[in-house]
């Protein structure tokens, strides 16, 4: 059931985090923006639980344990072991939950209000995009890889739409 749980509550996040970025880069975030905002939200809560699942079945609520962990997968799939890659997904739960506090913190009249902080949007959006690539398409296998090929496909086409308008 651990398993089940883990695997599923970053599907949910990934696929709410996917829709998203593509609503940000697409604009539709700006005419839906409450549902845009919920559906941030959610993705976050799911994301919050993943990390819970993972810490309680995977690595009995201990960092010494995720560090290993993330070292171990770094060794088996890029030759060298770099357990601090375990603080990038710390940073990205950290990133996210920055966001979603912007988010809701502003409404539909002050998001035009704030030039220097979409410029430190996009920075961030750009490393949690970074993030999520890394863990499905590098570091994930099977059908996750190919699903984070298939977003990342997604995501560059509603991009470079987006540019052509």
């Amino acid at each position: 059931m651990g398993d089940w749980i883990t695997i599923w509550t970053i599907r949910v996040a990934l696929a709410l985090f996917v829709l998203g970025i593509a609503c940000e880069l697409s604009g539709f975030r700006r005419r839906w923006y409450r549902l845009w905002r919920w559906a941030w939200a959610i993705g976050f809560a799911f994301m919050l639980g993943h990390v819970a699942a993972a810490f309680h079945f995977f690595h009995h609520w201990s960092h010494r344990e995720a560090y290993q962990s993330t070292a171990e997968q770094t060794q088996a799939l890029l030759g060298f072991s770099f357990g601090a890659g375990v603080y990038f997904n710390y940073l990205f739960v950290a990133v996210w939950g920055a966001d979603l506090l912007l988010a809701w913190s502003i409404d539909d009249r002050q998001r035009t209000l704030l030039p220097k902080a979409i410029g430190l949007r996009a920075i961030g959006l750009a490393f949690l995009v970074f993030i999520a690539f890394n863990s499905t398409v590098v570091f994930g296998t099977g059908m996750v890889r190919w699903l984070g090929i298939v977003a990342t496909g997604l995501l560059l086409g509603v991009l470079v739409g987006r540019s052509r308008l």
